[in-house]
Parts: structure tokens; C-alpha cells; sequence
């Protein structure tokens, strides 16, 4: 059995940052960041109340200011003079529960923890891709071709593959999640993972999975 959410931005998604806290509690927490080519603005979700905690574009930021860090109270975010300068000249620390700038703190920098995980990529030449791309192909009856990425909830699959869509030449990525039953609980298209978003559009926990299902928005699933 599982449940869906999708929270929808009005810019695409460009940068998703877990929280990189040790806490169970704090680990229910992403920051995002979407972006055109003309505004910046970032967000704190909860993934198991379902709810945005903010949304805002602090006016000490610019188009130039991106996504660092996050961890159990500040969102990180790196200001850059343009694209000629390579190290950031300034960070701002957002408090993680309202989005209000705080000055001169230094949060610990802590490496990210394993609670969410990027599904394993297996190109063709690997052992055991031709296994995997039969499976898929038993299921949805069609061949798959580049990349296919695996990974598992318990004892449910989760694979990211990839094929031309009906009527396009085009590779387009889909979502298939399968039981240990072999029973289909997810399959659809999923929107391609773009600089700096969910490598290959889609990560894992335990006991959920988040996807882009578009440029725009970002879809949460839940495993009972």
C-alpha cells in the first residue's frame, strides 16, 4: 500500500538539499530551490505533514545566491559575485523553521547521512544489467535503452529506465516501482533530473520515495 503528495512550485525545481541532521524528526525536511532565468526562490517542505513550511526570496539574496547546505536550524545558501567567481563571497544562514536571515553564525558542516539514497546505476555493459532490462521489459513490454538505475523500499524495487516514449524519437525516463510480488505500484514518466536536482530525478528512504513529476513539482510516496 502506498500514498502520494505532490507539491508544486511556481518556478522549476533546480536544487534539492536534504537535511543533514542526525535527528529522525529532522530528517522529514527538504529544502528546495527553483529558478528561471530571471528569479530565485527557496522552500522548506515537510514530506510527512504533506505542507510547505515556507516559501520566500529574502531581499539580501540575488539571482546569483544558490543552495549549500541544510541542517537541524539553518537553510545555507552561497552568494556569488557572477559567473567569473568560482568561490562564493558570502553566505547567509536562513533559520530553518521561518526563513529569516540570521547573521554571522557557522552551523556545523557535517557530511550528509545515509537516511536518503540515489538508486544505483547500472549501464549496459554491467553484469547485471541484460538482467534488470528483462525484467523491466516483462513488465511493460517494451525494450529499455541507456542507464537504468535500482534501488529497493523493504521488499519493493525501484527503478528509473529509459525509452522512446509513443510517437517520439526521444529517450524519456520512467518510474517503476514493483512489489516482491511482482505487483505494479507505481509506473509513470517522471520529468529528467536537470544541474543540480535529484540525481536522475528520484532518491530513497526506508520508507519513502520522492520523484520529480515535473519541472515544476515534486511528488512524495509513501510505503506501508
Amino acid at each position: 500500500m502506498i500514498s502520494q503528495h505532490t507539491f508544486s512550485f511556481d518556478l522549476p525545481i533546480w536544487k534539492i538539499q536534504y537535511n543533514i541532521s542526525e535527528s529522525t524528526e529532522d530528517q522529514k525536511y527538504l529544502a528546495i530551490e527553483t529558478r528561471n532565468k530571471n528569479q530565485v526562490n527557496w522552500s522548506v517542505i515537510d514530506i510527512e505533514a504533506n505542507k510547505t513550511i515556507w516559501q520566500k526570496t529574502p531581499v539580501e539574496t540575488d539571482w546569483w545566491t544558490t543552495l549549500s547546505g541544510f541542517d537541524d536550524k539553518y537553510l545555507i545558501l552561497d552568494c556569488y559575485s557572477g559567473t567569473n567567481e568560482p568561490v562564493a563571497s558570502q553566505k547567509i544562514y536562513l533559520d530553518k523553521t521561518t526563513g529569516q536571515v540570521i547573521e554571522k553564525l557557522t552551523p556545523n558542516q557535517n557530511q550528509l547521512k545515509a537516511h536518503w539514497q540515489n538508486p544505483i546505476a547500472y549501464q549496459q555493459s554491467d553484469n547485471y544489467y541484460d538482467t534488470i532490462s528483462q525484467f523491466i521489459e516483462k513488465i511493460v513490454g517494451q525494450k529499455c535503452q541507456n542507464t537504468i538505475f535500482y534501488g529497493e523500499i523493504d521488499k519493493n524495487i525501484i527503478l528509473v529506465y529509459y525509452i522512446c516514449a509513443h510517437g517520439s524519437s526521444a529517450l524519456s525516463p520512467f518510474l517503476l516501482v514493483v512489489s516482491s510480488q511482482k505487483v505494479v505500484l507505481l509506473h509513470k514518466p517522471i520529468e529528467a533530473g536537470s544541474n543540480g536536482t535529484l540525481h536522475e530525478s528520484c532518491i530513497y528512504s526506508q520508507s519513502q520515495l520522492i520523484y520529480l513529476s515535473s519541472s515544476n513539482a515534486l511528488s512524495t510516496v509513501r510505503f506501508f
